[in-house]
């Protein structure tokens, strides 16, 4: 214990300060002796006086690593018997978060906005706030994505859960438009297998500027198996640093105008961490991920959900494990079969092409 206070009193260790105002439980027993009752008590008289309030545990027991919000369709071994226990007695409310993190300091520093070193400003963050807070109602895709949004965008407003109306068309699309849509971007052979990739932004990967640096994790000469065609997809974030070269012998359709017409004229995806996982697999169309810095983006990003656990398609760290899955991609597809059921499930069960008509019933209905 001296070694510890040592520590912090030579400065070897600093103390991190958070930037909301925080409360710690804690005692030196193992456990046992009512920090959780506790703990309950104040989350209760807190809620009644300030929103939104956080519950921050290291998920003792759980079998994942990552920072993640709770839910209530969670497993025990996924977030800890505390946790979820937590969640399960604030129910639905949006103004309760419950997340667990094994360095407690890494959920604070989210859920206080306060991200360091390449994250975005405080400035940056202030302006979403305000612009926040002119919104009348927000839309969810899924219940997952309803307990997440308040504390993800500081916003306290009604949430209207019913799929994204942008994603109808991707269960409405006729073969007659997807070809058309495969023609524009130059590919007029229908038995092509267009493969999209589109990675995210990271925050470490940043120009001598500042600006954000497109991301390939590709080689540009990769030659795919015969009738594959790749397009190159990146993010807008990228946009200012974008040059033709990224995306080597993939068509560049980073500058394309509507991203909703390439996934549906896409027959595989690679992707990362972008939330275009979300959209694409509302067309159950196989999806890879390419992300040889997993280790690296969990540590100064985090995830809100067991990615590796519950990703609809293998996880993949070189350009030779991409072709060996697309040159399998028939069988790489059965075997995630069920966790892509399982994802659909959680988050794309309200996207069925009706959600722009259920969008207008509640606003203007």
């Amino acid at each position: 214990a001296w070694l510890h206070a040592a520590a912090y009193r030579w400065r070897i260790r600093t103390a991190y300060q958070p930037s909301i105002a925080t409360l710690a439980v804690g005692n030196l027993h193992v456990g046992g002796t009512g920090k959780t009752p506790l703990s309950l008590w104040l989350m209760e008289q807190l809620h009644q006086r300030v929103e939104p309030v956080y519950y921050v545990s290291r998920g003792y027991g759980r079998r994942t690593k990552e920072v993640r919000e709770v839910v209530l369709e969670d497993a025990p071994e996924n977030v800890g018997d505390e946790a979820l226990m937590v969640r399960q007695h604030f129910g639905h409310s949006t103004d309760v978060h419950v997340v667990v993190a094994h360095q407690r300091t890494e959920a604070l520093k989210r859920l206080g906005r306060d991200i360091e070193g390449t994250g975005p400003s405080k400035a940056y963050l202030a302006t979403m706030d305000r612009e926040a807070g002119f919104w009348d109602y927000l839309i969810s895709p899924s219940a997952f994505c309803t307990e997440i949004f308040p504390g993800a965008f500081n916003y306290r407003g009604e949430i209207i859960e019913t799929g994204y109306p942008r994603n109808d068309r991707l269960t409405k699309t006729t073969s007659t438009e997807r070809q058309a849509i495969r023609e524009k971007i130059g590919v007029a052979d229908p038995s092509t297998i267009i493969v999209m990739y589109a990675p995210t932004w990271r925050d470490y990967n940043r120009s001598a500027t500042g600006n954000w640096q497109s991301v390939n994790f590709m080689d540009e000469n990769i030659e795919l198996p015969e009738g594959f065609q790749m397009i190159y997809r990146g993010h807008t974030n990228t946009h200012a640093a974008h040059k033709d070269g990224v995306a080597g012998r993939a068509i560049d359709v980073t500058m394309y105008p509507d991203v909703t017409e390439l996934y549906l004229a896409a027959d595989v995806m690679i992707t990362d961490f972008s939330s275009v996982m979300f959209d694409y697999t509302v067309t159950g169309k196989p999806i890879l991920f390419l992300a040889p810095d997993l280790e690296r983006y969990r540590a100064e990003r985090g995830f809100y959900f067991d990615f590796e656990n519950t990703s609809p398609g293998p996880i993949l760290t070189s350009d030779d494990e991409v072709l060996q899955a697309l040159g399998r991609i028939e069988q790489v597809s059965k075997l995630y079969e069920k966790r892509y059921r399982e994802w659909q499930k959680k988050f794309n069960s309200l996207e069925d092409g009706g959600s722009a008509k259920r969008v207008v019933a509640r606003v203007w209905g």
